[in-house]
């Protein structure tokens, strides 16, 4: 079997497994496409009770969540963030009697959240609901369904509308950075860092000499070999490995200079233990610019994908090196801005 058969039966199989799992959905779309419902039908409110004030009906739900099997602490934090707002939706009121009575989805589409916190927040009720052990009736699991694929839709038309917002290419921003704050600046150094490896906020690096045995922290480790960056505390590390790359030479020294500079020690962190997203957005803006951290996956991405040799197998390589999906790269897609004269 040649390389070109061995990836289309790999892709048959990925599409058989999707099914598998999703099959409510995709006959779903089949059955609305034939239909030409294009958004969630309207339903009859069967009764309205108004809510008690200041009460917490959903307080059982928050204690269920409890027992949810996480392994990671910030998954947790995700799924109490999405109930939190899930609860804030219905002000308080009893997800399942919203259910009963048609009036969970009314009151989601009055949120002013934006579609994918609200996809989040429709998400996890029914995922407490079901651990609760209630069963959704034909037509209710079916309103679920409709109205999960309107926000999709409406996730994907905002996606769209994002991409169109123009950025620079990486190599046009790192000039303007280096020209306002110079090559041996922190934005300078932190951004030639995400040049290299584009990873979310996690450059909270430990400096040391040798690999730690410990996965407590992210470490830069710098010896009279190689110097490493390892990450082991990151946003996927549910479903991926950590981090532990060497370093170039051009950005060792770059990073050489700066400790230098600063007389920084082992022990100590390069650019201190605390989040670096603020600092660049404030540098940003004094170039023009808007964005933080995530601005360096957008430029990454827009400009790999911009390169006609980037495929779809770099598309998956990719992702791994970002420890992310390749399936959320499109997030972060945008148009490029004309380059300066």
């Amino acid at each position: 079997m040649d390389s070109v058969e061995k990836a289309r039966e790999k892709n048959r199989e990925k599409q058989a497994r999707y099914y598998a799992k999703n099959k409510e959905k995709v006959l779903l779309k089949a059955k609305m496409k034939r239909e030409g419902i294009t958004e969630t039908p309207e339903v009859e409110i069967k009764s309205v009770r108004l809510p008690t004030p200041d009460k917490n009906e959903n307080e059982k739900y928050f204690e269920l969540l409890k027992s949810f099997d996480t392994q990671e602490k910030a998954t947790e934090i995700k799924n109490l963030s999405d109930l939190q707002r899930a609860n804030k939706i219905v002000n308080g009121e009893n997800f399942q009697v919203l259910v009963e009575e048609n009036r969970l989805i009314p009151l989601f589409k009055q949120s002013s959240y934006a579609t994918l916190t609200k996809r989040k927040a429709f998400n996890i009720i029914y995922r407490l609901l079901r651990k609760d052990g209630y069963e959704l009736t034909k037509e209710q699991n079916d309103m679920k369904l409709y109205y999960a694929y309107d926000l999709e839709q409406e996730n994907d038309d905002e996606i769209a509308e994002r991409n169109k917002l123009p950025i620079p290419t990486f190599s046009e921003y790192l000039k303007k950075i280096k020209e306002k704050f110079g090559e041996d600046s922190k934005i300078y150094l932190l951004s030639k860092l995400y040049e290299e490896f584009t990873l979310r906020d996690d450059f909270q690096l430990l400096i040391v000499s040798s690999t730690p045995k410990d996965t407590d922290n992210n470490y830069l480790v710098i010896n009279k070999t190689r110097w490493r960056l390892i990450i082991n505390k990151f946003k996927t590390s549910n479903s991926h490995s950590p981090l532990n790359e060497p370093i170039p030479t051009a950005l060792t020294r770059l990073i050489e200079k700066y400790i230098t500079k600063n007389n920084i020690k082992r022990g100590e962190y390069l650019f201190g233990n605390e989040n670096q997203s603020a600092f660049v957005s404030k540098c940003n803006i004094e170039i023009g610019i808007k964005g933080g951290i995530n601005l360096y996956r957008q430029m990454k991405i827009t400009d790999l994908y911009n390169d006609p040799s980037f495929s779809r197998y770099d598309r998956v390589k990719l992702g791994k090196a970002m420890l992310s999906s390749y399936s959320q790269q499109k997030n972060y897609l945008r148009q490029q801005m004309e380059k300066d004269n």
